[in-house]
């Protein structure tokens, strides 16, 4: 069994199920983004077949050459892809004159569909959310996307204006080939978040690791690590530094085998000894944490959005998620008396 099978299977046993008891004494709350609120790997992997099969079967190109075509433009996050064709040289040999990007625009809205249909985010997590505000706590989203991305999936989730404020990662260099005509002469942020650029963001510094990111976002808040949870799905680089700066963690487990596993050993497959990556996302990286022995292991676990939702319902009510009320069957009906004559 791998290293990464044997740290699930110990999460899994050992971490208390998520409850109300996480969210006494707190008051800030950061919550990961990407496979925790929203399940962005599944969405990923499902866009990138969409996109490279498309492109593949319009172009009359094998997917290995739309890969290698792929990997040559700037921007390699999955997001910008679309807007870059015209750089792509298996498709401008082939198509020698016109707007590649205008050409394959009914491909790109596939793909984004796609994305879309997949990072939606469900009732119980938007519930859960908006239960922290009302209950007068911090939230704080924070990912590991670039702004542009991080924006495109925060308006496309529904999850837009829920969040006191969202830390993302620092757009990379971006194509020159965006900001022409096919995309109106708009940045890739711009483009992205269809021009709506308000909800709140900070840029993380990019040299920093994930401890010291939680620690910068900790001093931008003003929160103290021990009145604050830290909601995460992957356990060395959000759940580890969060244990080690003393702060409640939580670890979300629902969205883990989400990704097409088989379309994703074919693509590394194909793409061996080229130095690609699957999916080409080419995202500012945070020098490496390396945590101490026992710090992966989260305070609870969280298997469900549902009981995410419930936990916050019970500290309002002191009452469990009405799902699980309905498990343990109606309440008694109490029969009153009727009054003679009444």
């Amino acid at each position: 069994m791998s290293a990464k099978r044997r740290r699930e299977r110990n999460t899994s046993v050992e971490a208390e199920p998520f409850n109300a008891e996480a969210l006494n004494g707190i008051d800030t709350v950061v919550i990961d983004l990407g496979d925790t609120l929203v399940a962005t790997g599944r969405a990923y992997t499902r866009a990138t077949r969409t996109f490279y099969e498309g492109l593949a079967k319009e172009s009359r190109l094998s997917i290995d050459e739309v890969a290698d075509g792929l990997r040559t433009l700037r921007n390699q996050e999955f997001l910008a892809l679309p807007y870059g064709l015209n750089q792509h040289p298996g498709l401008r040999e082939k198509f020698p004159t016109g707007d590649l990007v205008e050409q394959f625009a009914p491909l790109r809205q596939r793909t984004f569909q796609k994305f879309l249909e997949h990072i939606h985010a469900d009732r119980d997590i938007v519930d859960f959310v908006k239960r922290l505000k009302d209950q007068g706590r911090k939230v704080v989203f924070m990912t590991s996307l670039p702004e542009s991305a991080a924006r495109f999936v925060i308006t496309g989730s529904g999850l837009a204006g829920l969040a006191d404020r969202t830390y993302a990662a620092q757009d990379i260099e971006q194509d020159p080939a965006i900001e022409t005509g096919a995309a109106n002469g708009m940045s890739l942020n711009d483009t992205l978040a269809a021009g709506d650029l308000s909800e709140p963001m900070t840029i993380l510094p990019p040299e920093l690791d994930p401890r010291e990111q939680l620690e910068f976002v900790l001093a931008q808040e003003n929160a103290k690590p021990e009145a604050t949870l830290r909601i995460a799905d992957n356990d060395r680089k959000d759940i580890a530094p969060a244990n080690a700066l003393g702060m409640r963690t939580a670890q979300m487990v629902e969205h883990r085998d989400a990704t097409d596993r088989n379309f994703l050993k074919a693509m590394r497959t194909m793409r061996e000894g080229t130095m690609s990556v699957f999916p080409p996302r080419v995202l500012p990286v945070a020098p490496r944490y390396e945590a101490d022995r026992g710090e992966e292991q989260p305070n609870f676990v969280i298997r469900t959005s549902k009981q995410m939702h419930g936990a916050a319902y019970h500290v309002e009510t002191g009452k469990p998620h009405p799902s699980k009320a309905a498990d343990a069957g109606p309440d008694p009906v109490v029969v009153m008396p009727t009054r003679k004559g009444g």
